[in-house]
């Protein structure tokens, strides 16, 4: 989600716009917001729409989240990244590099280059990142994305059947993707990582999933 898209509903509902730290909005991602203030902005949008706050536009579970991100990829020959995406420097997806994602390049990870470090982010349609097989742009890098999920230590716990993981003893969430912030490490479309709800900052925003009726 946007600066852009967030701030219209910042307007119409009376709530400060988050800070975007002197990088701009518009296009580029909105960050500085929490889990409770994306479910909020999902449950506005709900109704903006005529549905009621539980649907259609939801954040996405951590299995669909990961789902997503892979492209379809899955099976014993999952890589750490998106092939399509690493495809100009690493057609089987071992690595990415900097002018491919947003994010520390520094850092190196699996034979990977070192490259930029742009220490803020970028516009979510920059068109110099290639997109997945699904067609969705930056699910490596940018921004860390809220899931539904309560995050989970054992992986192995989290439903099979993609839906969200919900206990009634959890209070993290889980986020996912990396940021540009991030080492390409934290990149992989396996790396987990989680949040207080109530919190945000500069690496942090998301993007939403639409369930289907027909």
């Amino acid at each position: 989600m946007t600066f852009e898209e967030y701030d219209r509903y910042c307007d119409a509902m009376e709530r400060e716009r988050p800070e975007d730290e002197g990088w701009g909005r518009g296009s580029r991602p909105v960050i500085n917001v929490s889990w409770e203030d994306a479910r909020a902005f999902v449950a506005w949008l709900n109704s903006e729409t005529g549905d009621d706050a539980e649907g259609p536009y939801r954040l996405p579970s951590e299995a669909e989240w990961e789902y997503a991100c892979r492209g379809d990829q899955s099976g014993k020959n999952a890589t750490s990244f998106s092939p399509s995406v690493g495809a100009s420097s690493s057609p089987t997806g071992a690595f990415l590099t900097s002018e491919e994602a947003n994010f520390d390049g520094n850092f190196t990870y699996n034979g990977s280059p070192r490259g930029e470090y742009r220490q803020k982010t970028v516009a979510v349609d920059h068109e110099d990142f290639p997109t997945n097989a699904f067609g969705l742009r930056q699910m490596h890098g940018n921004v860390q994305e809220w899931c539904e999920d309560h995050f989970e230590d054992d992986y192995g716990r989290v439903p099979s059947f993609g839906s969200a993981y919900e206990t009634d003893d959890g209070s993290l969430r889980v986020l996912r993707g990396g940021s540009w912030i991030n080492s390409p490490r934290d990149l992989r479309s396996a790396f987990r990582s989680w949040g207080q709800p109530a919190l945000g900052d500069s690496s942090i925003g998301f993007r939403l999933c639409r369930t289907l009726t027909s």
